[in-house]
């Protein structure tokens, strides 16, 4: 018997099975954010198409058009970014710090590396709960269902467990 080889598998703790990650507040959170990027970024593209056209019609330094963008992106960004941070469990400051950067950077190609960056963090976030993605897209339905669904659950976690018998 001592001569046996070992097994052919290892155990070792693999978690509980039972306990989902996050909550659906923060995915929730992390969802308006998201999705609110994107609205700011469109935005972004047009405030700064105007401050173009505003500066030349005017005839001053295009520069001056460009700190009411910036104010506007991050007037306009802060709460979104609130969203993630709270979603992420982030410090109240760091959405402050996200949304000076993004409306710095928003006279840098409308801001597109910001904007990408700060959804890239919050789709690996959201992709911890569960939800699917390709590249840089995820539907709104699916977020949706998840959070019902885990909503669902936390009302009834016992119900949540119980399989019900195949219909065959």
């Amino acid at each position: 018997m001592a001569d046996d080889p070992p097994p052919p598998y290892a155990s070792y703790p693999r978690g509980d099975p039972l306990v989902l990650y996050g909550t659906p507040d923060k995915l929730q959170a992390l969802s308006k954010g998201y999705f609110g990027l994107i609205g700011v970024f469109i935005l972004n593209f047009v405030l700064l198409a105007a401050a173009e056209v505003v500066s030349r019609f005017l005839d001053f330094s295009l520069s001056l058009a460009l700190v009411p963008v910036f104010g506007l992106v991050a007037l306009l960004t802060y709460p979104l970014n609130r969203q993630i941070a709270f979603g992420k469990d982030w410090p109240n400051r760091s959405a402050w710090l996200a949304s000076v950067l993004m409306g710095l950077n928003s006279a840098l190609f409308c801001g597109i590396f910001g904007y990408a960056i700060m959804q890239w963090i919050v789709l690996k976030e959201m992709m911890r709960y569960g939800i699917k993605s390709g590249y840089f897209e995820v539907s709104k339905r699916e977020v949706d269902q998840v959070i019902a669904a885990r909503r669902v659950q936390a009302a009834n976690p016992i119900e949540s467990l119980i399989i019900p018998p195949d219909p065959a």
